[in-house]
């Protein structure tokens, strides 16, 4: 019974969104904007399509960026768009 329980705990726990925090280090520049795209399975990745993108402000020095994200397998991809071209 107890194993039951312990199952049943860990599973609630899955299915609940998890913060994440995103830091870009080293920013050199405050114009333009820190994008970072994000992919939730294989073929949106080989595809180049985002299932998702995250608009940062730049900030001299670590531009941080914090988000709730459901349990699963991510890619993230975070450029610094400067001249915003």
């Amino acid at each position: 019974m107890k194993w039951l329980c312990l199952i049943a705990m860990g599973f609630s726990f899955s299915l609940a969104a998890a913060p994440i925090e995103f830091r870009v280090e080293n920013v050199k520049h405050t114009t333009g904007a820190i994008f970072l795209n994000m992919f939730h399975s294989a073929a949106s990745w080989d595809k180049q399509e985002p299932d998702s993108v995250l608009k940062l402000t730049p900030v001299m020095g670590t531009a941080t960026l914090k988000a709730d994200f459901a349990p699963g397998d991510y890619a993230f991809f975070a450029y610094h768009d400067v001249d915003n071209n």
